[in-house]
């Protein structure tokens, strides 16, 4: 009869290989006595066990102890100071109940000075061992910096290009390890360390046995303590500790690596890495045959872990650079804001996923770019710069954003481009609420060269008028965008391609790429004054009386007390006339006899007030001369329509040398139907210029 075993925490049904007598989540939760990788996974009755600096510094009167740096299952790490040596280090002060072991002593002194012989870079080093009053100790080094678990905390997963970096550092220290007869036996994010420099450190071989070396006592390794922790456990060592090989190292780091690509850990039926993020699907076949459950299928040597790791990591490093050209190429700064690299530089395709790479970062450039400042064949960012832009403020060939400068534009707010779309809108074709350009313009409220809204020329006058005769800074404006998004990435791809960073040339075109980023910025400038002229500039009369305007002459000024000729035209309350149309009229207005003028530019003008008017009014002037005849002067290129409030129009009239009106006609013409007011007509006269 089959004897079904159940858990002896939770009663869950067990398989038959479950170590310890206990389920996979039961497992994790009691850590089957080992230090956990996350050191503040202790609880408070270990912590409120560590002795106090002050208590230690009566045994070790030759350091000055700092600090508690972290505790757990095995002791206790504390900050401490050489002042003979003026150097920091590290003090280990191994867990009282280890001692309570009779055989304790002799395991310690085994095993620290295996941990002696080890001298490597990658392995944080001892510097003595021992015991003082009641403590063992260990002096080691001290690693100023990071732990890899409390970096994949901070970033959490890894970014793959640091996975490709760190483990081929831990491969080295391993296989010398390994290659002294050592094995780890604990290896986990918590005991591998990144200092400042970027270095990094293996720690903590407390847990080491000598392979190959068993002691003649077999119990001066205690039986019913599991040495590691289970998360990172080869099954061989959790089936049996004793029986432990250099290839449980191997088991625990492809646990470690998978962690840092994923941000995950194996358990069960886990994905493959490249399902998990875009990593380079050979990355798989390595993780999984360092996870293999039966050591001979697994990696043999770390070394091998090493050799093919950096096969993939090694790819843009070490062909020429006529060939890293062609295939891509990155930079990334070390210096962050925001979780984003300052700079990021990609150019090429992803040899994992086969698209193009994207550069990400506060500056970012490459063939599609997302930043603060991005630059690229696709710009997305705050500030965009390429052939294809979004942005708020977005400056390309195409471009979208609330203020966009380029070729064909649309802005949310403005736009000012060859074709510019948005609410205000100026260029060589322009579509707008307000909308001015040099070509056509369609909007509202538009000013072109065919016609012309007086809202419109209020609006943009006297802001925008000046700019629009400056052809070479409008030129400017649009042709500097493209060149900037297509010329800087193409600088620093050179310059990537010539050499790592640190190179001349690299440094020429990073400064050249950064001054083509500067000067782009020109454009934006120069567009958001003109609309900010635009908005904000004084309304006023959009004319001057034409002719020399230091010698103007009031022929005649209308008030309320004269009476116009037209009897449909009534006073109303606002000092005005007022018509009210129904279909196209003209009002006779006034009629100045013998005005005594010649060879100057006679200006009719008012100022006129919409309701509703579906259709258009203006100015009409009718000069008449015994020597030609009669002649008029309309301000078609000076209408009004809509609903208005008041506003200045205005129509001249140019009389030659010799050409003597003897009576000049005021009219009012209104093509449409809707209700108009008229007022502060006047006739002025200057000489020509």
């Amino acid at each position: 009869m089959d004897t079904m075993r159940l858990c002896k925490e939770c009663a869950a049904p067990l398989a038959a290989d479950a170590p310890e007598g206990l389920c996979p989540k039961c497992l994790l939760k009691v850590g089957l006595g080992s230090e956990g990788s996350n050191p503040d996974d202790q609880t408070k009755k270990e912590k409120s066990a560590a002795p106090s600096p002050d208590e230690l510094a009566k045994c070790f009167p030759q350091l000055q102890i700092l600090e508690l740096l972290g505790q757990g299952g095995m002791g206790m790490v504390y900050k401490a100071r050489q002042p003979q040596l003026e150097r920091l280090v590290a003090l280990k002060i191994l867990s009282p109940q280890l001692s309570r072991d009779p055989a304790f002593p002799e395991r310690f002194t085994r095993e620290a000075r295996a941990l002696a012989r080890l001298n490597h870079p990658n392995i944080v080093g001892i510097y003595d061992f021992g015991k003082a009053g009641d403590f063992y100790y260990l002096i080691m080094e001290y690693v100023d910096g990071l732990n890899l678990w409390q970096m994949e905390r901070a970033r959490k997963p890894l970014a793959p290009e640091q996975a490709l970096a760190i483990v081929p550092k831990i491969c080295d220290a391993l296989q010398y390890a390994h290659e002294e007869g050592i094995v780890h036996r604990d290896i986990k994010p918590g005991n591998i360390l990144i200092d400042r420099k970027g270095r990094v450190k293996i720690a903590d071989f407390g847990l080491a046995k000598v392979a190959g070396r068993p002691p003649k006592d077999s119990n001066l390794t205690q039986s019913k303590m599991t040495l590691g922790t289970p998360q990172y456990m080869a099954p061989e060592q959790l089936a049996d500790p004793q029986k432990v090989d250099h290839r449980a190292d191997i088991y625990s780091l492809g646990v470690v690596f998978y962690e840092m690509l994923t941000g995950e850990l194996p358990m069960g039926r886990f994905a493959l890495p490249s399902q998990k993020v875009q990593v380079d699907v050979r990355l798989d076949e390595i993780v999984l045959r360092a996870l293999e459950r039966e050591p001979e299928r697994r990696y043999q040597h770390a070394s091998q872990v090493r050799s093919d790791v950096e096969s993939l990591s090694g790819v843009m490093e070490k062909p020429p650079p006529h060939l890293r050209q062609a295939l891509g190429c990155e930079y990334r700064s070390k210096k962050t804001l925001f979780g984003l690299p300052l700079v990021h530089v990609t150019w090429g395709v992803d040899l994992a996923t086969g698209k193009p790479k994207v550069a990400r970062g506060i500056l970012a450039v490459g063939p599609k770019a997302l930043g603060i400042v991005a630059f690229g064949g696709m710009a997305v960012g705050i500030f965009d710069f390429g052939v294809l832009g979004i942005g708020l403020f977005s400056s390309a060939a195409l471009c979208i954003g609330l203020l966009s400068v380029g070729g064909m534009v649309i802005g949310l707010l403005g736009a000012f481009g060859g074709v510019a779309v948005g609410p205000i809108a100026l260029g060589g074709v322009a579509i707008g609420y307000h909308a001015l350009g040099l070509g056509a313009a369609w909007g509202a409220q538009a000013v072109s060269p065919s016609y012309s809204d007086p809202v419109a020329e209020r609006f943009f006058e006297p802001g925008v008028g000046p700019w629009l005769n400056h052809y070479v800074i409008i030129a400017f404006c649009l042709l500097l965008p493209p060149l900037a998004g297509g010329l800087g990435p193409s600088l620093l791809r050179r310059g990537l391609a010539s050499g790592p960073p640190g190179q001349p040339w690299f440094s020429w075109a990073v400064g050249l790429a950064a001054a083509i980023g500067v000067a782009a910025v020109a454009p934006l400038a120069v567009a958001a004054a003109v609309l900010l002229l635009a908005v904000a500039g004084p309304v006023h009369p959009r004319y001057a009386p034409m002719g020399n305007p230091g010698a103007v002459t009031v022929l005649k000024s209308f008030a309320m007390d004269d009476k116009p000729i037209s009897a449909d035209l009534t006073l109303a309350q606002n000092n005005a006339w007022t018509a009210t149309c129904t279909t196209t009229q003209t009002f006779r207005l006034f009629e100045v006899p013998h005005p005594g003028v010649e060879h100057c530019v006679v200006t009719y003008r008012a100022r006129l007030k919409t309701q509703s008017l579906v259709g258009r009014a203006y100015l009409e002037m009718w000069c008449r001369s015994p020597a030609w005849g009669e002649a008029f002067s309309r301000g078609l290129d000076n209408v009004v329509t809509g609903s208005n409030d008041w506003a200045t129009y205005q129509t001249p009239f140019f009389l030659k040398a010799g050409e003597k009106p003897d009576l000049i006609r005021l009219n009012l013409v209104v093509e449409g139907s809707g209700k108009i007011f008229i007022k502060d007509i006047e006739l002025l006269a200057a000489p020509l210029n």
